[in-house]
């Protein structure tokens, strides 16, 4: 077995997976749809979404297998986010040397394989949305034009994560910033309201004082 070679731009692409806060969330529905729907159209009977971090292959969604991640050292598709602009295909593991004595192959019995790498804006494959067989294969052009046309789709998905997650951190900024400034002015009129009830008070007994002076006042002019 070769394991996978880690890209010339590792940390900065490693960054970029960290940056969609996808990491170890849970199984979304429109995740598994997509996996679903390319098991069937590359009649396959696995196919996964899934994105390479620091030392495992982490999984989105499975369709075909009860896994969430394994090591990024047996991965096929830590071969295939070294092609960003291919579909990575292996048609008969047991022949290719990279792969031959793979677990994935002699335990799991995995035959062929085929991943179309997820590539951000940037140009950094992420991981891969790959199918999986137990026999060889070589899928028809239209199977590998769906695989890449569907792995655009994940970074659909993947971006409307991000957009979602900088929502939501932006309201609750908000809602502190409202929070806070509530606060402050509570402080502030308690501050202002202190003073100004103390000269209310004061002018109040200065009028106590002129009333009661100007009654004195009249009343020595009575006598």
């Amino acid at each position: 077995m070769i394991e996978p070679e880690f890209p010339a731009d590792e940390s900065a692409r490693q960054a970029a997976v960290e940056k969609y806060e996808i990491l170890d969330t849970l199984p979304e529905r429109a995740y598994d749809d997509l996996t679903s729907l390319m098991a069937e159209l590359c009649d396959a009977p696995i196919a996964l979404i899934g994105l390479i971090d620091r030392d495992r292959h982490w999984l989105k969604s499975h369709h075909g297998v009860d896994l969430s991640e394994s090591p990024r050292a047996i991965s096929f598709c830590g071969h295939a986010i070294l092609t960003p602009s291919d579909v990575f295909v292996i048609e008969d593991a047991r022949r290719d040397p990279r792969f031959a004595d793979n677990p994935i192959v002699t335990d799991y019995g995995v035959v062929s394989y085929a991943g179309a790498p997820l590539v951000d804006e940037n140009g950094f494959a992420l991981g891969t949305l790959c199918v999986f067989d137990r026999r060889p294969r070589t899928l028809t052009d239209a199977q590998l034009t769906a695989l890449k046309n569907m792995a655009d789709n994940v970074m659909y998905l993947l971006e409307r994560h991000l957009r979602e997650r900088r929502l939501e951190r932006a309201t609750a900024d908000l809602a502190q910033r409202n929070e806070d400034l509530q606060h402050f002015a509570g402080v502030v009129s308690h501050d202002i309201l202190g003073p100004v009830n103390t000269i209310t008070g004061f002018l109040e007994l200065l009028g106590e004082d002129a009333t009661d002076e100007g009654l004195r006042t009249d009343l020595r002019m009575l006598h």
